[in-house]
């Protein structure tokens, strides 16, 4: 996990994951992330090159497309 994170830090540093995080949920914990890309490839290899997914212990992806949102703006900002 401690990989994953590392992964995840990395995308997001260059600015392609927005945010990512461990969801808590009484039927289970999982993981929940949001990345802006331009490509459904990106995502594709993404969650192919995580760690978690290279690593054969059965973490899967479940990929959603956003195709509306907003984002609030930078705190300060008028």
């Amino acid at each position: 996990m401690q990989e994953h994170a590392a992964y995840r830090r990395r995308l997001m540093a260059k600015g392609q994951v927005v945010v990512f995080g461990v969801v808590g949920d009484a039927a289970g914990a999982f993981g929940m992330g949001i990345v802006e890309v331009d490509a459904d490839a990106t995502v594709q290899s993404f969650t192919a090159n995580d760690p978690v997914i290279r690593s054969g212990r059965g973490f899967r992806y479940e990929v959603h497309l956003m195709p509306r949102g907003a984002v609030h703006p930078p705190l300060g900002a008028a």
